[in-house]
This record gives structure tokens, C-alpha cells and sequence, in this order.
């Protein structure tokens, strides 16, 4: 399933506070970050947030799009 549409207004990207967020990664694509954030002189963090608002520019824009795939995960049923 691809997600194409975006119908809502991302508004201004530079409003409000910069809030750290917490993002799970896999060893090697920190370690992809890492070495493209020192290749270009710049932290992690900020090469990060220029990722992000990238992406959401682009998504907004619908020059790209998310493929998404359903996945079924089952729980137990607590007593």
C-alpha cells in the first residue's frame, strides 16, 4: 500500500521550541549517519533534523511517497 496523498498544511517547519525526540535505529544506519555527518563537518543531530525536513518538504509536496505494509502482531490477553 502507498500513501500518496497529505492533506494536511505542515504549517510553519521553524515554529515553537526545538524538542528532542527519542528514534529507534539500527547500529548501522547510526553508523551510516555518523560518517556522513563527519564527512560534512556536521553533528549527527543536525544532519538529522536536515533528513527530516527534507523528507517532510518533499512529502508534503508529494515527490515521494511511504510504502506501507500491514502487519498482524498478536498479544496476550491479560487476566
Amino acid at each position: 500500500m502507498t500513501n500518496n496523498t497529505f492533506s494536511h498544511d505542515l504549517g510553519d517547519l521553524d515554529a515553537g521550541k526545538l524538542k528532542a525526540v527519542t528514534v529507534g535505529l539500527k547500529e548501522g544506519e547510526i553508523a551510516s549517519l555518523e560518517q556522513i555527518a563527519a564527512s560534512l563537518g556536521l553533528t549527527r543531530n543536525s544532519l538529522l533534523r536536515y533528513i527530516i525536513r527534507h523528507f517532510l518538504i518533499e512529502y508534503q509536496a508529494g515527490e515521494t511517497t511511504v510504502e506501507v505494509e500491514e502487519r498482524v502482531t498478536r498479544f496476550p490477553k491479560l487476566p
